[in-house]
């Protein structure tokens, strides 16, 4: 009598526990033990609200105004010393391409004929 050597069947173990595993929904996995806390209703936020005192209107004036100055994209970023500096770099890059180009030390048959 011939035994048949199986294996298969570790690799279908293997694949019947991850069906397993994967049917199993997230949900209940992170599920809390304990109830969450009660939160206070609309009736307290409105509340809280009508208590707390309005800013003075000169201090939103002068806060907005504030934001306004700082914030970035309000004025041309090529006038920045960084944008400068970016137009002068690639200036430099374009120029030295174009010397480079013209002046190559290779002086090849092919080329003379382009």
């Amino acid at each position: 009598m011939r035994t048949r050597v199986r294996r298969w069947r570790p690799a279908l173990w293997v694949i019947v526990l991850a069906v397993a595993v994967s049917a199993v929904p997230v949900p209940v996995l992170a599920q809390e033990k304990s109830p969450p806390a009660a939160t206070p209703g609309i009736q307290a936020s409105i509340q809280k609200a009508i208590k707390t005192p309005l800013p003075a209107p000169a201090r939103v004036r002068a806060r907005a105004q504030q934001a306004t100055a700082e914030a970035p994209g309000t004025g041309s970023f090529f006038k920045t010393p960084a944008g400068i500096a970016i137009i002068a770099i690639l200036g430099a890059g374009t120029g030295y391409a174009i010397y480079t180009s013209r002046n190559d030390r290779i002086h090849s048959v092919v080329r003379q004929g382009q």
